[in-house]
């Protein structure tokens, strides 16, 4: 069940052709959260998913103003998300900022 939220969000923001207006994005941070808090998700899980992104976006796809916008998207959730984020999964936050970075 949870690969396929993950599944659901990942898809949802790739398609994504307009900025959210109404902190979307943030609701949907907070959803992954909560799993992660439920230990439905494993913090290895969360980072092959933000890896997804990595790959997705790491290519010439932002020149598409489509996909520029749903990376920032992505970006909003994940800065979001880094608030709420133990101290003790640096190894997740890292990998948050370095997607920041592309």
């Amino acid at each position: 069940m949870v690969e396929e939220v993950l599944k659901s969000i990942y898809e949802m923001f790739i398609k994504q052709m307009e900025i959210f207006r109404d902190k979307e994005e943030k609701r949907i941070g907070l959803v992954v959260l909560e799993m992660l808090k439920r230990k439905q998700l494993s913090i290895v899980q969360l980072k092959e998913w933000i890896d997804q992104f990595k790959e997705y976006y790491a290519s010439d796809r932002l020149l598409e103003v489509k996909d520029f916008r749903s990376k920032e998207n992505v970006v909003n959730m994940l800065n979001y998300m880094l608030l709420f984020i133990e101290t003790e999964t640096l190894e997740l936050k890292e990998s948050i900022k370095e997607f920041n970075r592309i």
